[in-house]
């Protein structure tokens, strides 16, 4: 005589569910990440043209002085001068915060982006980063991996924008669409 079978599933039907489950983990987790890289990079590029915008209005206004350096810290602290109260010639438009200073970029808490953006200036290629001759703007994405994650093929993507305004990517990061 059979015994009736009490509810619950066998190890088998077990050990397939999960095996089934990791292997859709196995290419869901992957894909994940890129997408949430391949969506802070899209960030990166409109804030790169804001910046590289930005600052060649300021060169226009500023007798083609541009702006260089990277931005930093949580915030550019304008509210101890103003625009009017920077001298060209005494003190030249040398840091990127003039830009926010002068109210041609809106701040923001630059420490708390996944990438370091700078204003470049074009003639001598400074400002750092992906700066060079013809940029007006770039960002490089900062040191570290993405969360869960001890390495990141991520890390080496950057964009800038030319003086001309277009604007390119660099370590096999996607093609910029805007």
């Amino acid at each position: 005589m059979r015994r009736a079978r009490s509810g619950g599933y066998t190890l088998m039907e077990l050990i397939t569910t999960v095996l089934l489950v990791g292997i859709l983990a196995a290419f869901a987790v992957p894909q994940y990440l890129k997408t949430v890289e391949t969506n802070k990079f899209d960030d990166a590029v409109g804030l790169t043209n804001q910046i590289g915008m930005t600052n060649r209005m300021f060169a226009l206004d500023h007798a083609g002085v541009y702006t260089q350096g990277a931005f930093g810290g949580t915030s550019c602290n304008c509210n101890s001068g103003t625009c009017s109260s920077y001298n060209p010639i005494l003190a030249p438009f040398t840091k990127p915060c003039a830009l926010v200073c002068c109210n041609y970029l809106g701040d923001q808490n630059w420490s708390q982006k996944p990438y370091t953006f700078y204003a470049c200036d074009p003639g001598s290629g400074g400002g750092g980063g992906p700066c060079s001759s013809t940029y007006v703007s770039g960002a490089s994405r900062t040191n570290g991996a993405s969360p869960g994650t001890t390495f990141s093929p991520y890390t080496a993507w950057s964009v800038y924008m030319n003086s001309s305004g277009g604007i390119y990517s660099l370590g096999g990061a996607p093609t910029p669409t805007y």
